[in-house]
């Protein structure tokens, strides 16, 4: 047996012992970023559903405007209407 054949039985070999771990492992990674995008997605969620809330009516306000909201964000100040 020539020493490519031969190194190339021994990869198989040793995928077939380490194979089955390889996948257990990206199969709990998967999953766990599957798990951390779903939080975050509802933390989002539930983040633009509290902007839409904080939205307030002021006198004086645009034609087609719900309303207005300060919001500060790394030391700027900014207002939001919708």
């Amino acid at each position: 047996m020539s020493q490519p054949a031969r190194s190339a039985a021994g990869r198989r070999r040793r995928w077939r012992r380490e194979g089955p771990y390889v996948w257990e492992w990206g199969s709990i990674l998967l999953r766990w970023l599957h798990v951390t995008a779903a939080i975050a997605w509802i933390g989002a969620s539930f983040f633009f559903m509290h902007l839409d809330a904080a939205l307030r009516k002021m006198p004086g306000m645009k034609t087609g405007v719900a309303g207005v909201s300060w919001q500060v964000h790394a030391g700027g100040f900014y207002e939001m209407s919708k």
